[in-house]
């Protein structure tokens, strides 16, 4: 990227693209599960560390990421996983 904010943002493939699937189903799933099928501690703590590596990420490649959940939104048929991932830039705390 020129560094240009009017640049447009390039879509996630590829490996980059599996991997930020695998972070929106993962927090997903963790903030969904019941206390018997996962450690809260332990989910907590993944919760964190994954939004604390996002939010350390440049601005361009949040905004990658965000817009990759958002294709992924669109493209979804679970409902729920649609409506965590319109409000994933809140939950992770990258707005």
């Amino acid at each position: 990227m020129t560094g240009d904010p009017a640049a447009p943002i390039h879509a996630l493939d590829g490996l980059t693209g599996a991997l930020a699937d695998i972070v929106c189903w993962l927090v997903f799933y963790l903030q969904r599960c019941e206390d018997e099928e996962v450690d809260l501690e332990v989910a907590d703590e993944l919760s964190r560390v994954l939004g604390q590596a996002l939010r350390g990420l440049g601005v361009s490649d949040r905004l990658r990421f965000l817009e990759h959940a958002a294709t992924r939104a669109s493209e979804s048929t679970v409902v729920d996983y649609q409506q965590f991932l319109v409000e994933l830039a809140e939950t992770l705390g990258l707005e």
